[in-house]
């Protein structure tokens, strides 16, 4: 007589997935998009943004520290819950056929390592979401107390490789040119990585920059740009957007409340009993909000 469902058996295999997802969770590389994003912790339902807006230069020692405070544009980024399940038959277990599940513990895994990074991709390719200032990501007209309007959607130039080029370095000289809520020339801001959709004009052409060939009477950027992200949300395959990835508030803010966690149910409590189907969960809970715009610049060529 073969072996059958004991609930010693159920426990056991429940714990071997459980421990392959792990195992799988943490081999499992990092989404590319989320170097555009900060990611932190939550503690609660939902987190308060605050602290972003340019943070002050260093400045001369003069007397009492002059004390920048913190811009009062802040708002609530609530918490979303996130689930992945499959179904595991009663029969192979008691088959001894789990084999054929190891992929997709390994699926369940590598999709919940990234399970942000599709929410973090609609954002900046759908530009709808608001930020701190009370803008889209990517506008004409962010304004902070003395900043004065200043534009992060720029119109492009074309999408030959010289265009490219030429666009790149007018991102280049827009960003270094920030100013913060008191007028300053906020220094520092660069961009090292450029998204683009799947289009392979755009791609063919930052991977040359990357590599460092340039056009004609171009200079050799690849200095600047060291990363491209293909972002399959992007629409209008012939505009690209650029990002400046390096440590700080970044363009998008990644929270995660729990960890991705694998959820399982006691034997006989559910589908498994009715129907001899035993769901393998995984839950998280997280969201994702805007950043720091100056850390991002959007090129529109046409359209």
């Amino acid at each position: 007589m073969g072996r059958i469902l004991t609930p010693a058996l159920y426990a056991a295999t429940m714990n071997v997935f459980e421990v392959d997802f792990f195992r799988q969770y943490k081999a499992a590389p990092d989404e590319a998009v989320m170097a555009i994003a900060s990611e932190l912790s939550a503690t609660g339902g939902s987190v308060k943004n605050r602290g972003l807006g340019a943070t002050p230069e260093m400045a001369e020692w003069v007397g009492p520290k002059v004390r920048q405070h913190l811009l009062d544009h802040a708002f609530d980024v609530e918490m979303i819950d996130y689930q992945s399940t499959i179904e595991i038959h009663q029969n192979d277990i008691e088959d001894d056929q789990l084999g054929q599940y190891a992929q997709k513990i390994a699926d369940l895994a590598v999709r919940a390592k990234g399970y942000l990074a599709p929410i973090v991709e609609q954002m900046v390719a759908n530009n709808t979401a608001v930020g701190y200032d009370g803008k889209v990501l990517f506008a004409n007209d962010h304004e902070e107390h003395e900043s004065g309007a200043q534009d992060n959607l720029l119109a492009g130039t074309g999408t030959t490789l010289a265009q490219v080029q030429a666009d790149v370095a007018t991102v280049y000289a827009t960003m270094a040119g920030w100013k913060d809520d008191r007028g300053q020339i906020v220094r520092g801001y660069r961009p090292d990585s450029v998204m683009v959709g799947p289009s392979g004009t755009l791609i063919s052409h930052f991977t040359t920059i990357i590599q460092g060939g340039q056009a004609e009477g171009q200079p050799n950027l690849s200095g600047w740009i060291k990363h491209l992200l293909v972002n399959p949300y992007m629409t209008d395959l012939t505009d690209w957007l650029a990002f400046d990835t390096r440590p700080g508030t970044r363009a998008v803010v990644a929270y995660s409340r729990k960890d991705p966690t694998p959820v399982t149910i006691p034997m006989n409590s559910g589908s498994d009993f009715e129907e001899g189907k035993i769901p393998f969960s995984v839950e998280a809970r997280g969201a994702a909000a805007l950043g720091d715009w100056r850390r991002a610049c959007k090129v529109v060529n046409g359209g």
